[in-house]
């Protein structure tokens, strides 16, 4: 049996989207693709807590044993071999992921590789997750807080994506568009900016939301930027105001560019794949 090692970064639609090319490449040659979400420098938490991946070419148990199991296989890269276990992934502004003595982990996925553990390593493009969303399912411990908050809501409510801090929203334009929508319908809110939360809910008053949300500079993204935030508890909130957003009667969100605010429509425009994510069918 051959294996690929898949350490997915980059925001959490990002990540499912690595996951998916990688989930492509696995099953054309053949391999058994092991994720591996705690060495990278956000999520930092074995996302199987979190979703049950249906696919029998992914593997679904620990992580640790994995890679104990497979220490003495051949690695590509070379150099990576004997640390898997030890491998921290990051980040150089416009290469590509590495680990040690940058060593590239962005694998070449155009070609086949003779040994017997492939490691790749890399963010997605920011586009959507459609690939992998077929095979996902969502842990309990999600829908444990998704169910809580989804009976805080109106039967039939207008959510709302503004992705305001690393990709910049015009909330003025936004606002005066969708003004009597707002004003007419219960509303539900997600964002990355603390500012323009307070500015919906002034403006808004049926406006709920849930996430915690800390204050931060502009431009400044927040999945590497939480600290002040329990680690558990902005993965919940990132995973369930997703949820939260595809489940709406009307979803509306103010940057075209967020991978993030795609991932919701994709999920609101199918419902059915979002039942099956829920786990309702």
């Amino acid at each position: 049996m051959k294996y690929m090692v898949v350490y997915p970064a980059g925001g959490f639609n990002d990540m499912l989207r690595v996951i998916g090319k990688c989930l492509e490449y696995a099953v054309l040659y053949n391999r058994t693709m092991i994720i591996d979400s705690t060495r990278i420098s956000w999520f930092r938490h074995d996302i199987h807590k979190y979703i049950e991946f249906d696919h029998p070419n992914i593997y679904n148990g620990d992580t640790d044993t994995i890679h104990t199991a497979i220490s003495d296989l051949i690695v590509y890269p070379r150099e990576l071999q004997g640390r898997l276990k030890v491998l921290w992934a990051t980040f150089i502004h416009g290469l590509h992921y590495i680990a040690y003595n940058s060593i590239p982990i962005a694998t070449d996925l155009s070609k086949d590789y003779a040994e017997d553990v492939l490691v790749y390593g890399d963010c997605g493009d920011g586009n959507d997750s459609s690939i992998i969303l077929p095979y996902i399912r969502f842990m309990p411990n999600v829908l444990n807080v998704y169910n809580d908050r989804r009976e805080q809501l109106a039967d039939n409510y207008t959510s709302v994506h503004i992705r305001n801090t690393d990709n910049v929203s015009n909330v003025s334009v936004f606002l005066e568009e969708n003004m009597p929508l707002l004003k007419s319908s219960p509303v539900f809110l997600a964002s990355d900016h603390a500012t323009t939360i307070e500015l919906f809910k002034y403006l808004f008053p049926q406006t709920l939301t849930f996430s915690n949300i800390p204050k931060q500079a502009a431009g400044v993204n927040i999945h590497y930027n939480h600290s002040v935030c329990d680690q558990t508890e902005f993965i919940l909130d990132c995973i369930v105001d997703i949820l939260l957003l595809a489940s709406a009667s009307t979803y509306i969100y103010s940057c075209e560019h967020s991978g993030y605010s795609k991932f919701a429509k994709y999920l609101f425009d199918d419902k059915a794949l979002l039942r099956k994510c829920l786990k309702l069918d």
